[in-house]
């Protein structure tokens, strides 16, 4: 009992206080003198008496049933204390689980935030690596890609100036050609030139050759000519004579043949193109022309 009381000091002040009114009640009945009064009397006294034990008795029991009554609200505050201390007990385990729980979760939560980085800080390696890998891919496509267009560029001017060059050879072997067909047309024209030149050269010399050998006959017309066909080798040796055209006198023509034979060898030209003008050529005698 003292242990409670210790526990709860109000129900020991309210323990002091009922003593206290029962102690006072009995030195207030111990110091009360009873009036002596006429015989007669004494019922009343014995009455008053009665009545102090029943207000004493009567105390007595509102006392304890107030100390019941607070006994029984000190035990529902203690009960209510209990429960509340269990509830708060239960409430902080609960709290505690609780904390521990958002504790673990909050590990849990930073262990995955921290592998989620760490997974993204891979990744965002990674991928810096495979772009660094596609940009020096890159790189090396372009530099592939820059050779090749310097290539073809090279090739291109290559080509550009390998036609220039073969449309400056045409150009020049077109320009020599032209040249060279001007110069032989040149030469040509000069050869035949120079051929006919010759050929009048000899043709006069075989005239003069032929006139200094003929012999006119007797009587023969000065106005007479005749046209004969001669034949000749290189060396001017007549080897063919025949009539073309007669003069229409037969002696005038036989002593033209025999000068045209006496006069052999002929003085035809030593070079050969020019000889073959007179390998077989029509000879017109006409001493006219003498």
């Amino acid at each position: 009992m003292f242990a409670e009381l210790r526990k709860n000091p109000r129900a020991l002040f309210y323990a002091v206080l009922v003593h206290v009114v029962i102690v006072g009640l009995l030195v207030v009945s111990l110091q009360w003198t009873p009036q002596v009064d006429a015989p007669g009397q004494a019922e009343p006294i014995v009455q008053a008496v009665a009545v102090d034990e029943k207000k004493v008795a009567d105390e007595r029991k509102k006392l304890a049933a107030a100390e019941a009554r607070r006994e029984a609200a000190e035990e529902r505050k203690r009960e209510q204390a209990r429960r509340a201390a269990a509830e708060a007990r239960d409430k902080r385990l609960a709290e505690e689980q609780r904390l521990k729980e958002l504790q673990a979760k909050k590990v849990t939560e930073e262990r995955r935030q921290q592998e989620a980085e760490r997974k993204r800080l891979a990744e965002q390696k990674a991928e810096q690596q495979r772009l660094e890998r596609l940009r020096k891919e890159r790189e090396a496509e372009e530099q592939r890609l820059a050779a090749l267009e310097a290539e073809r560029k090279m090739a291109e001017e290559r080509r550009r100036r390998e036609e220039e060059a073969r449309r400056q050879r045409e150009e020049d072997e077109r320009a020599l050609q032209q040249q060279i067909a001007e110069e032989q047309q040149r030469l040509e024209t000069e050869r035949q030139r120079l051929a006919q030149q010759t050929i009048g050269q000899h043709s006069a010399l075989i005239r003069q050759a032929v006139s200094r050998e003929w012999l006119r006959p007797t009587g023969s017309p000065n106005d007479l000519k005749a046209t004969f066909r001669v034949r000749t080798i290189p060396s001017g040796d007549v080897v063919m004579v025949e009539t073309v055209k007669t003069s229409g006198d037969p002696v005038f023509d036989r002593s033209a043949e025999a000068a045209i034979r006496r006069a052999s060898p002929l003085p035809v030209p030593r070079d050969a193109d020019s000889y073959e003008a007179f390998r077989e050529f029509n000879f017109e005698f006409d001493p006219s022309k003498g």
